[in-house]
C-alpha cells in the first residue's frame, strides 16, 4: 500500500453501518453525524482495524436538551467528540496510542470542528461523504493545514437530516 492508501469499500460500509445508527438513535434534532477513527503508522499507512465511532448530540445527561436550531442547538459535534475521546484516551495510556489517524466522516466538518482538528496535530487525513452545505469553510481549513481530504465518490449513503 502507498502511504495515505485505504480500503474505501471497507469505509464505506463502516460508515454506512454507523450512519444508518446515527439517523436512529443520536438525540441531535437536526442531523446524525457519524464520525470514524483509523490508526495510521509511521509511514502514513492506514490501519483499517477501527479504532472508535463517535457521535454528534447532546452531552448524555441532557438528552433531551437539543434546541434543533441551527449552528445553536446545544448538541456536541462528532468530530469534536473524537479528539476529546483520542486525547483522553491518550492521557489514560500514554505512549500507547498513534498520533496520526484518519477521520472517516458521513458530512465534511464545519468551520469550528476544523479548527479543532488542526490544533489537536493528530488528524492526517479525512474521509467523508457530503459537504455540510451551510459551511463550506472547514474544508479550505483543513486544506490550508495540510490534511489530505478525499470525498467519497457517488452517493454511498443516503443523506442523514
Amino acid at each position: 500500500m502507498q502511504p495515505y492508501e485505504f480500503d474505501r469499500d471497507a469505509v464505506i460500509q463502516d460508515l454506512k453501518s454507523e450512519a444508518s445508527y446515527a439517523a436512529s438513535e443520536i438525540k441531535c434534532k437536526r442531523k446524525g453525524v457519524a464520525v470514524l477513527m483509523y490508526r495510521m503508522d509511521d509511514l502514513y499507512n492506514v490501519n483499517m482495524e477501527q479504532y472508535a465511532p463517535y457521535y454528534n448530540g447532546p452531552y448524555e445527561r441532557n438528552l433531551d436538551y437539543c434546541t434543533g436550531e441551527r449552528g445553536n442547538c446545544g448538541c456536541f459535534h462528532a468530530e469534536q467528540v473524537a479528539i476529546i475521546g483520542l486525547f483522553k484516551k491518550r492521557l489514560m495510556h500514554p505512549g500507547r496510542l498513534p498520533s496520526r489517524w484518519m477521520m472517516a466522516c458521513n458530512y465534511s466538518p464545519c468551520t469550528s470542528c476544523a479548527n479543532v482538528i488542526v490544533l489537536s496535530s493528530m488528524v492526517k487525513q479525512i474521509v467523508y461523504v457530503h459537504v455540510t452545505q451551510h459551511d463550506r469553510r472547514g474544508i479550505e481549513i483543513l486544506r490550508r493545514a495540510g490534511i489530505k481530504l478525499i470525498q467519497l465518490e457517488g452517493k454511498v449513503l443516503p443523506e442523514v437530516v
